[in-house]
C-alpha cells in the first residue's frame, strides 16, 4: 500500500492511544478557546448559553459549555421622575451585582412641583379652570401645562387678599420636556393673556429621560428586579426600567472534537454570539465516512456520511472510521459527500489555484487525486499523484518537488 501515513494525522491515535503529546481526548478536532459576543441583545435576566456538538463527539467527548460572564446597561427607561434634578446630570444604576456601575445622563428633565412666587399682579385674577402654558424654553409639543384650581370665596379680580392663590390654587397637569439646565426661577408669567396676570411659579424638576445608551455600559454579574433607584446628581427619588445586554462569556468546558466553530444560542433569545476554537488541536485529517457499523454493533443502514477520525490505517485507500454514529472500515473515494453509500468516505485536497479534488488513494507522501468540477487553471490531472501537506498548497509546476496540495485537517 505504499509507506503508510503518519499517526500523528489519525484523530484516535493521538493520546492517550499513541502517546502523541496533544489533544488527550484521543480523537481529532479542536476544543473551544473563546466566545465573542457580536450582538448584547436586550434582557432583564441572564440568559443561559448552548454551544453546539461537535462534528466528532466519539470517545465519550462531551460538547462546550459556556455560561454568561458579565451583563451591562445597554438602555434605560424612566419609571419615576424623582425631584430636584437638572440636565446634563450623570446618574448611575448601582442595583445588582456589579464591578462597574452603569451611568445615563439625564437628557430632559419635567416640571414636578412648584412653589409660588406670584399668584397675581393685585388687579387682575384667574377664572377657576383657567390653563396656564409655559412653553419658553420647552421642547415645542411638550410645554408645561398648568390649571387654576381657585379656592371657595378667592375673588376673581380686586386688591391683593392675604392666602389668595394658595399653592393648592395651581395643579401641574403635564410638566412637559425641556432638553437644556433649568432655567433661574421663577419660569414664566402668564403667557395667555387670560386676564389674570402676574402668575409666576417657581417649577421643581424631575428627570423625563436619559440618554439613549449609557455613558457607562457597567458590568454586572447578577441584576437587581425593574425598576432600579438611580443614584447622582443633585434629586432624589428617580427610578427606571434598566435593560442589559451580554457582555463577556465564560467557557466552563472547552469540549473537543469540532471541525468547525459551534453555533452558539442563548435563551432567551435576543443575543448573538461566535465561537472561536482553538489552534492546537490535533492536525487529524478531515475526512466524511458513513461508517458500516452503528455504535450499538448493529448495521447503519439509515445513516449518512458525517466527519469522522481514522484510527487505523487498513491500506492506501481503506480506513478504519469512528464518528458520531458509530465505526467500520470505509473506501476513499471520488464522491461528494452526499452520494457516498455505506462504507465510503471522501477526503479534500486543494492546490495552490484554489481548484479542489477528492483524494482516492493516501500514503505518507503522496495523493492520488481526482478533479473536483468547478474549477480553472487545475494543477493536477486526474489520476496524478500530488506531495501533500495539511499546511497551505505551494506551487503551480506539478513537476516541482516543492509544489504540493493542501489535505484538509481539522
Amino acid at each position: 500500500m505504499g509507506r503508510p501515513i503518519n499517526k500523528k494525522f489519525f484523530g484516535n491515535l493521538n493520546n492517550p492511544y499513541n502517546r502523541v503529546p496533544q489533544n488527550d481526548t484521543g480523537t481529532g478536532g479542536e476544543s473551544l478557546a473563546s466566545v465573542t459576543v457580536t450582538s448584547p441583545g436586550s434582557y432583564t435576566v441572564i440568559p443561559t448559553v448552548n454551544v453546539g456538538t461537535p462534528e466528532l463527539n466519539v470517545e465519550s467527548n462531551t460538547p462546550a459549555v459556556a455560561q454568561v460572564g458579565t451583563m451591562k446597561s445597554v438602555s434605560a427607561a424612566v419609571s419615576a421622575n424623582g425631584t430636584g434634578y437638572n440636565y446634563g446630570q450623570t446618574l448611575s444604576v448601582n442595583a445588582g451585582t456589579h464591578s462597574t456601575t452603569a451611568t445615563y445622563t439625564v437628557a430632559a428633565i419635567t416640571a414636578v412641583g412648584f412653589t409660588v412666587s406670584a399668584y397675581y399682579d393685585g388687579v387682575h385674577g384667574y377664572a377657576d379652570g383657567d390653563t396656564l402654558t409655559y412653553s419658553t424654553g420647552m421642547v415645542p409639543s411638550y410645554p408645561i401645562v398648568v390649571v387654576v384650581k381657585r379656592r371657595s370665596g378667592d375673588p376673581v379680580n380686586g386688591t391683593v387678599i392675604a392666602g389668595l392663590g394658595a399653592p393648592t390654587g395651581f395643579v401641574i397637569t403635564s410638566g412637559g420636556r425641556r432638553a437644556a439646565a433649568a432655567p433661574g426661577n421663577p419660569f414664566a408669567y402668564d403667557p395667555n393673556g387670560l386676564g389674570g396676570q402676574g402668575a409666576s411659579l417657581n417649577f421643581i424638576w424631575g428627570v423625563f429621560s436619559l440618554s439613549a445608551t449609557p455613558a457607562v455600559a457597567g458590568s454586572y454579574t447578577a441584576l437587581a428586579a425593574n425598576p432600579v433607584a438611580l443614584s447622582g446628581g443633585t434629586g432624589s427619588g428617580a427610578q427606571a426600567n434598566i435593560a442589559y445586554g451580554v457582555n463577556t462569556i465564560i467557557v466552563d468546558n472547552a469540549g473537543s472534537g469540532y471541525i468547525t466553530a459551534p453555533s452558539v444560542t442563548f435563551a432567551p433569545t435576543g443575543a448573538g454570539a461566535t465561537a472561536v476554537l482553538t489552534t492546537t488541536a490535533n492536525t487529524s485529517l478531515a475526512v466524511k465516512a458513513w461508517v458500516p457499523q452503528l455504535s450499538n454493533n448493529t448495521p447503519n443502514s439509515g445513516g449518512s456520511a458525517i466527519y469522522g477520525d481514522i484510527v487505523k490505517q487498513e491500506g492506501s485507500h481503506r480506513y478504519y472510521i469512528d464518528s458520531n454514529q458509530g465505526y467500520g472500515v470505509c473506501k476513499l473515494v471520488a464522491k461528494a459527500t452526499g452520494s457516498l453509500a455505506i462504507g465510503e468516505m471522501n477526503l479534500i485536497a486543494t492546490d495552490y489555484n484554489s481548484n479542489t479534488y477528492y483524494v482516492t488513494k493516501l500514503t505518507n507522501r503522496l495523493a492520488t487525486l481526482t478533479q473536483i468540477a468547478g474549477g480553472s487553471n487545475y494543477v493536477y490531472n486526474n489520476e496524478d499523484r500530488a506531495r501533500w501537506t495539511i499546511g497551505s498548497a505551494v506551487g503551480t509546476n506539478k513537476l516541482l518537488s516543492t509544489t504540493k496540495v493542501s489535505i484538509a485537517s481539522d
